[in-house]
């Protein structure tokens, strides 16, 4: 491996390409994951065309490496790759190509980013993500997506809204409170997005007979410091089957007061809600 580096380094183009292979099949981990180490420490005039040849590898343990690398060298055409990579259902890794758009951070990426939350698990979850780093630039692309999405998906376009926190997403996240699937995370995002003009939606689900739709609710009016929440929440934290539900109602409740609230924990002793905003 070292003498692969250093012909590397003098321009062997040989060697570059031995270096760039060894990072997919049927090498060893060890020795991909070595190999992959060294192509990022070769200057780009020497690596650069052999990276972009094996980000349309059949292999697709060498095109993850592959594109992993050119997302980590912030090459622009890598954006194109990384597109393609994620649309294509024949390669297994596609969560790659998510990742690295959202490590290159063009707003541009967002509409593909946005329709890749349909193919749930890991590639939903590296969509979110990278929508996420996307931020505000996003939010018109998740919230054109978002009424052709199934629930699971739409439950990811809420959470990165959430986190994105634009209060463009408002009217799309109150819809979201009407759906089971969506309406725990909804609250809560809801709570993120920070407008008081929210109060109101929220109220209702601190009688939701799903708890965690009440727990986040609990979370979200506090967070606004809705004062129209005060007595419900005061009944929740004292009677409230749940425990959670009960800590979070005096948290919320103590930021609407501004003085600590107790609360009854599972053995009935009253204590204060542990510190979560420090």
């Amino acid at each position: 491996m070292e003498e692969l580096v250093r012909a590397a380094r003098a321009g062997d183009s040989d060697a570059a390409a031995d270096l760039v292979g060894r990072m997919g099949r049927p090498w060893a981990e060890a020795i991909r994951s070595e190999a992959y180490k060294a192509v990022l420490a070769l200057p780009d005039e020497v690596v650069e065309a052999r990276i972009r040849e094996a980000c349309r590898s059949e292999d697709p343990v060498l095109r993850e490496h592959a594109l992993a690398a050119a997302g980590n060298r912030g090459w622009p055409w890598a954006s194109d790759e990384a597109a393609a990579a994620l649309e294509d259902r024949s390669f297994p890794r596609r969560y790659v190509g998510a990742w690295v758009l959202g490590e290159l951070g063009r707003p541009g990426a967002a509409p593909v980013l946005a329709s890749a939350l349909a193919q749930g698990g890991d590639v939903a979850r590296e969509a979110t993500r990278a929508l996420v780093k996307l931020g505000a630039g996003a939010v018109p692309a998740i919230l054109e997506a978002a009424p052709r999405l199934d629930p699971a998906a739409r439950l990811q376009a809420v959470l990165a809204l959430g986190d994105i926190r634009d209060r463009r997403a408002g009217p799309l996240l109150v819809e979201a409170l009407a759906d089971p699937p969506t309406r725990s995370a909804a609250a809560w995002a809801l709570g993120m997005l920070g407008d008081p003009a929210h109060a109101a939606d929220l109220l209702p689900l601190l009688s939701d007979p799903d708890w965690r739709v009440r727990m986040e609710a609990a979370r979200a009016l506090g967070v606004l410091e809705a004062g129209g929440a005060d007595a419900v929440l005061d009944r929740l934290r004292r009677d409230d089957p749940v425990p959670a539900v009960r800590e979070w109602a005096a948290r919320s409740l103590a930021l609407i007061r501004k003085t600590p609230q107790t609360f009854p924990d599972e053995t009935g002793r009253e204590r204060l809600p542990d510190n979560v905003y420090r």
